[in-house]
């Protein structure tokens, strides 16, 4: 029996750290006594949505940035493909 491969979306808030980092966050609150850190809640989502491809290869998109790249599946050479510089922006996918 196969199982239908379908798309799934997810949309999470974002927030901005000014100090301390994720300290607040379990279980690293737990780890570091005392700990204080503080923040700004934002009224912006990240949003990510997964759909399978035919090709059984990897399309990364960011509309906010207007980049994208592909690459296979699984592979070391894809993941560090994401971080280092392009001939034509001079950084990686997903650099700044």
């Amino acid at each position: 029996m196969s199982r239908a491969v379908v798309a799934a979306a997810a949309v999470a808030p974002s927030r901005i750290d000014l100090a301390g980092g994720t300290l607040d966050i379990w279980p690293i609150s737990e780890m570091v006594s005392g700990a204080v850190t503080v923040n700004l809640a934002i009224h912006l989502d990240a949003a990510a949505r997964v759909a399978p491809r035919s090709d059984e290869r990897v399309e990364i998109v960011s509309a906010d940035r207007g980049r994208r790249t592909t690459g296979p599946r699984s592979g070391a050479d894809f993941r560090r493909s994401l971080t280092a510089p392009t001939a034509s922006s001079g950084r990686g996918f997903l650099t700044a």
